[in-house]
């Protein structure tokens, strides 16, 4: 499993290239795949990733919520 700052730049170096609401979706269910993969890791490590992992689905729910209010706008402005 990549860490958790690992999983933060891949997150930050990709929503850029999204270009569409479905590439938006995917990009949600990765992170969710990752939240459910900690069920699985020792209690240990799980209480070591479990705030990080907590904090970065914050921060790319933020970051995706912006990227899709850039992308109605796009929208907006190429079909009217």
């Amino acid at each position: 499993m990549a860490s958790v700052a690992e999983l933060k730049e891949s997150f930050f170096a990709e929503i850029g290239k999204v270009e569409n609401h479905e590439d938006l979706g995917r990009e949600k269910g990765i992170l969710t795949a990752v939240l459910r993969s900690l069920g699985g890791t020792p209690l240990a490590k799980r209480k070591e990733l479990g705030p990080q992992a907590q904090e970065l689905k914050r921060e790319v729910e933020k970051l995706l919520s912006n990227r899709m209010e850039v992308l109605q706008t796009k929208e907006t402005t190429t079909s009217g």
